[in-house]
């Protein structure tokens, strides 16, 4: 397929690649652990906690808690080199919680530090996804599913996913890639 700079569209996930939603997750639930210390995708796993004690805690932070995560240092950065490559076709794909409240709080995130419109809240990632669309996210099953739906899909590297040890260590690989799509007849 050739790469035609005006089709096409970059997807960029929240939790864990533009928002440190982590560090606001151990923090409501009582942990000393940080990112870092994460091998494993699955919080309730690696804290020994039930999903319903974790979502119980969770919840009782409502929109507030999603609207106030801090984003990473270069969650801006990320963003706008998404935007300039994809001429501004670039737009936010997030998965909130089975609570009303987390998507409330996503949105006020996105309008707080994004300020834009251009965003999709949904847990199946993949059916957006075409054969000129990109899709950057630190969870290995949406970029699994996203590539398997005909897109291209960039792995956020994190200690998570097992792409890297500490959080931001290899972002520089990310935008590499991402700066990678910004030429013509480029096939993805």
């Amino acid at each position: 397929m050739n790469f035609d700079k005006a089709n096409f569209s970059i997807a960029v996930d929240m939790d864990g690649v533009l928002v440190d939603c982590l560090s606001g997750l151990l923090k409501i639930l009582g942990s000393n652990k940080t990112p870092d210390d994460l091998s494993c995708w699955s919080l309730c796993e690696a804290l020994n906690m039930t999903h319903e004690d974790f979502w119980l805690l969770v919840n009782a932070g409502g929109s507030e808690f999603w609207a106030n995560l801090e984003p990473y240092p270069w969650a801006f950065s990320l963003w706008q080199v998404a935007n300039d490559v994809s001429n501004n076709n670039a737009y936010i794909l997030s998965a909130p919680s089975r609570d009303p409240q987390s998507a409330v709080g996503k949105i006020e995130w996105i309008k707080k530090h994004l300020k834009t419109k251009q965003y999709f809240l949904g847990s199946k990632k993949y059916l957006l996804a075409h054969p000129k669309a990109v899709l950057v996210d630190d969870k290995p099953e949406n970029c699994e599913r996203w590539e398997n739906a005909g897109g291209k899909a960039i792995m956020f590297p994190t200690p998570w996913n097992g792409k890297c040890n500490k959080v931001g260590e290899k972002v520089q690989d990310v935008f590499d890639e991402l700066q990678s799509l910004n030429t013509t007849n480029k096939t993805i």
